[in-house]
Formats: structure tokens, sequence, C-alpha cells
């Protein structure tokens, strides 16, 4: 049984590991969308986040400050559908994807427990 467990659980990390590369590349894209959003409908709005980019000028800082602008809910004072579609739908990529690596990990430490128990 212990060796049916460890082999499940190397498809099933490797199925959920995909899952999570697409996820990433679909929040990228969500990511990109809402911060071209901002740069066309709220110049000064994205001009106070950094003038935030996917690739271009993407440091650490302002990342993050388009990460918490998001979590924090303020762009609901914008009064946008445009952007707060794409802001929820970052958040629930971000929840999705810290749901899926917590998945893998215990997916990872149960294929180790099996693989040692075999």
């Amino acid at each position: 049984m212990w060796e049916f467990i460890a082999s499940a659980s190397v498809w099933l990390g490797a199925a959920i590991f995909l899952s999570c590369v697409i996820l990433l590349i679909i929040h990228f894209i969500t990511l990109h969308d809402f911060e071209d959003h901002l740069r066309t409908s709220h110049p000064a709005l994205w001009k106070e986040l950094g003038r935030p980019h996917v690739i271009k000028n993407n440091t650490p800082k302002n990342a993050m400050r388009t990460v918490k602008y998001i979590h924090s809910k303020k762009w609901m004072e914008l009064d946008d559908e445009k952007a707060e579609e794409l802001a929820k739908s970052a958040a629930n990529q971000r929840l999705t994807y810290g749901i899926l690596m917590l998945a893998l990990s215990g997916i990872v430490l149960l294929g180790v427990y099996a693989d040692l128990q075999a």
C-alpha cells in the first residue's frame, strides 16, 4: 500500500505543480491587465504605486505596493468595474495559488513518508 501512496503522490504532486505554473502565468497576465488598466484609466494612482509593470520596472517595492493595494481593497474607491474585476481575479488567484502550494507541500511530505515506509 505504501508503494501505491508513494507513486500516487508523485503523480498528484506533478499535477499540482503544473497547475501552479499555469495559475502563475494566468496571474501575471491578470496583473499586467490590472496595471495597464490603471495606467490608462487612473494614471495618478498608477504613478503613486510606482508605475508598476509585470516585466518592466518590476522592483520588489513596486510589486508589493500593487499586491497591498489589491488586498486592501482600496480599488473599490475607484468605482471602476474593470478594475474591480481584475483586482478580485488577482486576489482569488493568489489565494488559490497559496492553497495549491500547501497541498503540494502535504503531498510531498506524504510521499516522502510513504517512500520511507515502503
